[in-house]
């Protein structure tokens, strides 16, 4: 699906009702423009804040927190970019980078996230928007099969490099810095 299909579609999904309890999962070959799209759809939402959280380059405990054995039992204290993104900050946005890269614990470990906007003990704002980029194992560039249980949740994306796209978005960034 090109570039311009995939924005239009994924706006269109977050504006239906629940739209946001479904998470767009775009798929495609490596260097191909994935990110910035999720980006652009995350600015074009006008999200009170965005949080960029690349799966594939960190722990399980980076989502479910660390221990803090001050005090008589011990509590999960949550990441900063998971805190920012708690109940009653307002319409937030999460794109989760290198989904399909992500080793199975990593994946493990977001099914709360995207099941129920929870990560470990900390609520997660009901307006919260994710969006997942992944590379294809087929392109042998260490991308791994997500889990179904993980993937029954998304609604993928197969993203496809097309030139006119490009040249739109380039001549866009053109304007933006000049």
């Amino acid at each position: 699906m090109r570039y311009s299909n995939i924005k239009t579609s994924i706006l269109e999904q977050f504006k239906a009702p629940n739209g946001n309890k479904v998470v767009p999962f775009i798929l495609g070959a490596p260097g191909g423009g994935k990110s910035a799209c999720a980006r652009e759809i995350m600015k074009e939402l006008n999200l009170d804040h965005v949080v960029e959280f690349t799966a594939s380059l960190r722990d399980p405990v980076d989502v479910l927190g660390t221990p803090n054995n001050t005090g008589a039992y011990t509590r999960w204290v949550p990441p900063e970019e998971f805190y920012m993104l708690r109940q009653g900050v307002g319409r937030v946005g999460l794109i989760l980078e290198e989904l399909s890269d992500a080793p199975v614990p990593m994946q493990n470990a977001l099914c709360g996230v995207v099941y129920d906007f929870r990560a470990a003990n900390l609520q997660l704002s009901d307006q919260l928007h994710i969006i997942a980029t992944g590379n294809r194992t087929e392109d042998k560039s260490g991308a791994n099969r997500i889990t179904s249980k993980l993937a029954n949740r998304t609604r993928r994306f197969d993203f496809q490099e097309n030139v006119d796209d490009w040249t739109e978005w380039a001549l866009d960034m053109t304007l933006i810095l000049y």
